[in-house]
């Protein structure tokens, strides 16, 4: 029996050991949103696939849908922004966006604007990881993704933020200026979820 094979990209988001070589990966892909899926053996020095998978890399991947969960079967190497692991301004930036995303996203649904979303966001802060992994662009990001996902409507307040997925100064200086109010509204914004 033919198994159909799905090529996408990913960001990697997290992971997980299972059993002695294999491991769980949550990834964010551009066509079928969170999956969870497992790596077979990558543990092993001589898997193939464990240096295209690792946090902070935006491979394209190659699934297949097994009985019970995805398998990851291929990957090849991406865009890489694990350069914002080496500043600590970069990681926070890096983990609360992954904390976000495993907040906010359950489950397999197609929304490629949220993909764009982050992969724009991280190519951003990678190109200066100590200047702009700031709490602007952590606000920035929660409410463009509150908004993409239908919890925040687009008013006055926000809409220059979150009209588009642009990073120029404009937007981050409008961030800057109304950060209390904009911090307010994204709290109570995931306070309303209620997840």
């Amino acid at each position: 029996m033919a198994h159909h094979l799905y090529h996408t990209q990913a960001i990697v988001i997290g992971h997980a050991d299972r059993g002695d070589a294999n491991r769980a990966f949550y990834l964010l892909t551009r066509e079928l949103g969170l999956v969870v899926a497992t790596a077979q053996s990558i543990r092993h020095l001589k898997s193939k696939l464990r240096y295209h998978l690792q946090l902070g890399r935006i491979p394209s991947v190659t699934l297949v849908r097994g009985r019970e969960t995805w398998r990851i079967v291929g990957a090849e190497a991406g865009e890489d922004v694990s350069r914002l692991w080496r500043f600590s301004a970069g990681r926070r930036f890096i983990r609360s966006s992954f904390a976000l995303i495993r907040k906010l996203i359950h489950g397999e649904e197609h929304n490629p604007a949220v993909f764009e979303l982050f992969t724009e966001a991280f190519r951003y802060v990678s190109a200066d990881p100590a200047a702009r992994a700031d709490s602007e662009a952590e606000l920035i990001i929660t409410l463009r993704l509150l908004h993409h996902l239908g919890y925040l409507q687009a008013d006055q307040r926000v809409l220059p933020l979150i009209k588009n997925n642009e990073w120029e100064s404009e937007v981050l200086a409008q961030a800057k200026n109304r950060r209390e109010d904009l911090e307010l509204l994204a709290k109570e914004t995931l306070l309303s979820t209620h997840l």
